[in-house]
């Protein structure tokens, strides 16, 4: 059996420790089941996105995705309902049709839930009981027509993501969707632009942006210097999104 690549195995990890934290109340038994199923079903759902260019001013976010869905709740920003438990399994309305799902069956949507936003889910049911369903896998979210404005963000939203990101910043390039721009290394530390107060960062240091993508789309990038010289520096973190629809 092959490998799971690193990348793969850690956005597995992350789910795993959303539902973790999401499921104290059940029994340890029950949780670790879900959380292992979940590392297992990522390593299929993670190739599931076709590779595609976006189209210019707009900007691509993926990451893990974990949902606890109870009896009539719809999956956030899309028409996927969850009826609840019945003796065929896992009952959903699909675009308005009667869909059945089994422990591990496949829970896909795409479409827009709020303007210039396009998401990708591609999930898997991993556990449900009569009061509630659980899900992992991954989202794809495509912002498109970006103008960064900084300033303060919500920190709320009908819809919330928190999504990986890692960039590198050639000298004097900015991170894309964002004011943050790399000066290059100083004495103090790598130099930052759009930064509020000091510029200057060492090596595992914090840098964080917020702003707006578009009116709608709240962002706000929690980032660390992981690495600068002369030429370029590489940062990586959490995007967190905002979306309203």
């Amino acid at each position: 059996m092959a490998a799971i690549p690193s990348s793969r195995r850690a956005a597995g990890l992350a789910v795993g420790r959303a539902l973790l934290g999401g499921l104290r109340k059940r029994s340890l038994q029950n949780t670790a089941l879900i959380a292992v199923t979940a590392l297992l079903l990522l390593s299929l759902a993670g190739c599931a996105f076709r590779s595609e260019s976006l189209e210019p001013g707009a900007l691509s976010f993926q990451g893990p995705q974990a949902y606890t869905l109870e009896p009539g709740e719809y999956l956030p920003g899309t028409d996927v309902r969850y009826i609840g438990k019945s003796d065929d399994g896992a009952e959903f309305t699909i675009a308005g049709q009667r869909a059945v799902k089994q422990k591990a069956d496949s829970l896909n949507w795409s479409g827009s839930p709020a303007e210039g936003v396009r998401l990708e889910l591609r999930l898997r049911v991993v556990w449900y009981t009569e009061s509630a369903l659980y899900a992992a896998g991954t989202a794809r979210l495509v912002v498109r027509d970006v103008s960064a404005q900084a300033g303060q963000v919500p920190g709320s939203g009908a819809l919330t993501y928190q999504m990986p990101v890692a960039y590198t910043l050639p000298l004097n390039e900015a991170v894309a969707g964002t004011g943050l721009r790399y000066e290059g290394k100083s004495a103090d530390g790598a130099r930052f632009a759009g930064v509020e107060d000091y510029p200057y960062r060492q090596t595992g240091d914090s840098v964080r942006w917020e702003g707006y993508l578009r009116p709608n789309v709240a962002v706000r990038q929690d980032l660390r210097l992981l690495q600068y010289d002369e030429q370029s520096a590489r940062v990586g973190g959490v995007a967190h999104l905002w979306i309203t629809p």
